[in-house]
């Protein structure tokens, strides 16, 4: 078996190239992927949630994730 060369593309291009793709979104696409990464979010924090209290029901995982919100929504506003 021959090993391939994997070409390297150093991260700081990466990121560079992520900046310049998002910059031609429009208005329109930025909103909706904002609500796409809170979607997103709240389904890794609702798995968080079943794994530490894995006898929680749905609605319980769902209050626990609310409760989480409102906390981060008050420690905000104490920010100078």
């Amino acid at each position: 078996m021959i090993a391939m060369k994997q070409e390297s593309i150093p991260v700081v291009d990466l990121r560079r190239e992520a900046i310049e793709d998002s910059r031609r979104l429009t208005f329109a696409q930025k909103f909706r992927l904002g609500g796409d990464l809170f979607d997103y979010a709240c389904q890794i924090t609702k798995s968080g949630i079943r794994w530490q209290n894995p006898q929680f029901s749905e609605e319980q995982v769902l209050d626990e994730l609310r409760r989480r919100i409102q906390l981060g929504q008050k420690l905000r506003e104490r920010l100078p």
